[in-house]
């Protein structure tokens, strides 16, 4: 069985080519400690839908050295990334009725402004390069989205994805558990912040809506809104942007028509 070389850094810094390799010869490959990974997407599409499927639990960071009390660990153990069965389900739908069709329609009009607006500022040559001015609009769009001051998500956005990598990677040290949990530590109480905002002063926003949903008379606690909200913040932009800043870099021409 191939393995994977999750504990080599090179991996971590261009999986992809890697990957790609991978799955063109193999179907499954099992990682150093031998677990089984499944390569390929029509393969986990298939597998997923199987109800023996669970999602990783909390023994992912335990094996990394976090434990009960730990912001990280604590902040995980909401996560609907890590939850299975009624739980999961539960989270799931309070979450829908937040995010419904209308409300997240309302990210389109920001992002074509957003883009619009880099467009104009770059009509004078019709060029630019991606990797570095669009990697921006997925932040900008989500955080008028979210309706959150850009400063206060930037300064957040940039601690949270340098310490979930590093806390999620395969050499942990004490020094970056040590970080990871100052900043989820940070990120919590950033966000808990929000929620009591909100509570006290609603808006028309997605914060709010979350804090509102219920179903059969269940709510979002206090420690899922900031966790779920935070996993909403990140995947928005680390996602994106970290997709973005795989195309070679290269400058783009265009031409804008107003």
């Amino acid at each position: 069985m191939p393995v994977l070389p999750l504990d080599d850094d090179a991996y971590w810094a261009d999986p992809y080519p890697i990957l790609a390799e991978f799955r063109d010869r193999h179907r499954t490959a099992v990682t150093p400690e031998g677990l089984k990974v499944i390569l390929r997407w029509s393969d986990a599409e298939e597998i997923k839908k199987r109800p023996e499927f669970e999602n990783e639990g909390l023994e992912y960071i335990e094996e990394r050295g976090f434990k009960p009390g730990d912001p990280l660990y604590e902040w995980r153990r909401h996560s609907i990334g890590t939850l299975n069965g009624a739980d999961h389900r539960r989270l799931r739908s309070l979450a829908n009725r937040a995010l419904t069709p209308r409300s997240v329609e309302k990210v389109r009009p920001v992002t074509r402004e957003h883009m619009r607006s880099l467009l104009e500022r770059h009509s004078a040559t019709g060029e630019f390069d991606v990797a570095e001015e669009i990697t921006a609009i997925p932040f900008m769009s989500v955080v008028s989205f979210l309706d959150i001051e850009r400063a206060e998500a930037a300064t957040i956005g940039a601690q949270m994805a340098g310490a979930a990598v590093d806390a999620f990677g395969p050499n942990v040290t004490q020094e970056i558990r040590d970080r990871a949990n100052a900043t989820f530590e940070a990120l919590m109480e950033f966000v808990g912040e929000l929620v009591e905002n909100r509570r006290s002063k609603p808006r028309d926003d997605l914060l709010t809506r979350l804090i509102a949903a219920e179903e059969d008379g269940s709510r979002l606690s206090r420690d899922e809104l900031i966790v779920l909200f935070t996993n909403i913040f990140g995947g928005a932009i680390e996602t994106t942007s970290s997709m973005m800043n795989k195309v070679d870099r290269c400058p783009i021409r265009y031409r804008f028509q107003p």
